[in-house]
């Protein structure tokens, strides 16, 4: 579901964990951190991950536990648009606010960059099986545009 808000201020999440802009130095505990939550690895796509803190136009924060860090999120800036991506909280952390503040944490920053709007897109709920990260960006004013396929290419061996 791709899904739309506008950059006005966004509600506070209730955590206990701190949300803080992520660095370089971050950026291996970041691509961990991500793909962990997701529950696997690319090691090609890990190592772009790894520099993603320190790209331009690419926003990372954290959501930490004292000194460890629990969850993610990207944004990336496009003109008018930010578009918030990556996002993963790892299993031990999981139901402590962590994403409904990175969400906060990313609109903010989308509005501090001059963004009017934020865009983002998940899973979208089905019967048997209800997405928390579409109920979260509801619940933080974003609303759905579309649906959107997802295609998956299979590459012969030759």
């Amino acid at each position: 579901v791709k899904c739309i808000r506008d950059t006005s201020p966004p509600i506070t999440p209730l955590t206990d964990l701190q949300i803080r802009p992520l660095t370089e130095a971050d950026g291996q505990r970041y691509a961990e951190v991500y793909w962990a939550g997701f529950e696997f690895e690319d090691p090609l796509f890990i190592e772009w991950m790894e520099r993603q803190p320190s790209m331009d136009r690419w926003r990372t924060f954290g959501a930490f536990d004292g000194d460890d860090l629990a969850a993610v999120g990207a944004l990336f800036l496009n003109g008018d648009f930010g578009g918030m991506s990556g996002a993963a909280t790892l299993p031990a952390f999981r139901n402590r606010g962590a994403q409904g503040a990175l969400i906060a944490a990313r609109i903010e920053a989308a509005a501090m960059e001059g963004c009017s709007w934020v865009i983002s897109e998940t899973g979208a709920d089905a019967e048997d099986d209800p997405n928390p990260s579409l109920h979260n960006l509801h619940r933080h004013g974003f609303t759905d545009l579309y649906d959107r396929r997802n295609w998956r290419i299979q590459l012969s061996d030759q």
